[in-house]
């Protein structure tokens, strides 16, 4: 028939006819590949982003795996000064609500404290995310200390300005949207947000941040 070739057979005993691989391939895109020892077969095309692969040794088209991918971005800026003289958490008001894909993603939290200062010398400025599974990555009980994701320290009071952050993996398990706030306190005295103290022309009004990027299973 049309497209056929004159070929021996296997054993070299007889001619035959043969498909040839034109007759083969119908359609654009189609592969040829090795079924069996001289057998020649034919993929059929596979659709727009597929890759191809092996199954049981056949050649085969499949879904482009999407592990590692981002597949969305959500961040929160404040850009406000403002202060507390809380000894236990109060929000910053800096929060992003993500709703993941699905119950395999992971989220990406990553924080962002532009600066804080102290009127307190020495004291201590603690930092956490409350949200999904986010409030288990905080430090051991031991000593009886506060329990934080980060911490900074100033060595003056007043004029002191230091910055801090927090990266998280978490693993929120949900489809449903879920919420992530940065909260911060202080051990004594009053902490400032994105601000000295004590302002002037020469202290800096900084911004802070909390982005939750969806990681795709």
């Amino acid at each position: 028939t049309g497209l056929q070739g004159l070929q021996t057979n296997s054993g070299a005993t007889a001619p035959q006819w043969a498909n040839s691989p034109q007759s083969l391939m119908t359609a654009a895109g189609d592969i040829l590949y090795a079924s069996g020892a001289n057998t020649l077969a034919k993929l059929a095309k596979g659709s727009d982003d597929e890759i191809l692969t092996l199954a049981s040794g056949i050649p085969s088209w499949a879904a482009a795996a999407s592990g590692g991918k981002i597949g969305q971005v959500l961040s929160d800026i404040g850009t406000a000064k403002i202060s507390t003289t809380s000894t236990t958490q109060v929000t910053t008001g800096i929060a992003v609500t993500i709703t993941p894909a699905a119950t395999t993603s992971k989220v990406f939290l990553t924080a962002n404290i532009g600066t804080l200062g102290q009127n307190t010398y020495p004291a201590r400025t603690f930092f956490t995310i409350v949200g999904g599974n986010a409030a288990t990555y905080i430090g051991d009980a031991a000593d009886s200390a506060h329990r934080v994701s980060s911490c900074n320290c100033v060595d003056r009071a007043d004029y002191a300005q230091v910055g801090s952050q927090i990266n998280y993996l978490d693993s929120p398990s949900t489809t449903s949207a879920t919420t992530y706030t940065l909260f911060y306190w202080s051990d004594i005295g009053t902490t400032v947000l994105n601000s000295a103290s004590t302002t002037g022309g020469s202290s800096g009004n900084a911004a802070s941040s909390l982005t939750a990027m969806e990681v795709l299973a």
